[in-house]
């Protein structure tokens, strides 16, 4: 049973680093978008008009894009309780202990260690990959205005 629970506990951290993976663009791309729109706000906004509407709606969907982009890089550090395969409870306890505790652990006890943290790692992705595509929409809802804006020279 031990190898099926390797197998789901791997599967777990894949969907963890497949949401991670899009992070990469999800971060940079609102943040060079803002740049370009507010690099001349001052001048551009001492007087509001209705032909500002697109970069300030554009601004307001990219800073949530960023919002959701942040809540799914943000680490989820609280694990399983007494587990001795999450990482952040390991670095708990000196090498002696960590050592002990692993050899004096039964097969049934590690594999509901394993069990718990493949929850635990579910978990994770699914928030992760819930705040991936709330960014992804904010920034496919701030694109075309902030062409828009970028087109008109607004």
């Amino acid at each position: 049973m031990v190898v099926e629970l390797r197998w789901l506990l791997e599967r777990q951290l894949s969907w963890i680093a497949a949401a991670d993976g899009k992070l990469a663009i999800l971060g940079p791309l609102p943040i060079a978008m803002l740049a370009v729109s507010l690099s001349s706000a001052q001048q551009r906004f001492s007087e509001i008009s209705w032909a500002d509407f697109p970069v300030l709606v554009s601004t307001l969907f990219l800073f949530l894009s960023l919002f959701y982009t942040k809540a799914a890089i943000t680490p989820r550090l609280s694990g399983p309780v007494d587990s001795d395969i999450f990482f952040v409870r390991i670095s708990s306890y000196t090498t002696e202990e960590f050592i002990e505790r692993v050899r004096s652990k039964s097969n049934a006890e590690f594999e509901e260690d394993i069990m718990r943290q493949i929850h635990r790692n579910a978990s994770i992705a699914k928030i992760k990959h819930a705040n991936v595509a709330k960014s992804v929409m904010f920034l496919s809802i701030a694109t075309p205005l902030w062409l828009l804006s970028i087109a008109t020279g607004v």
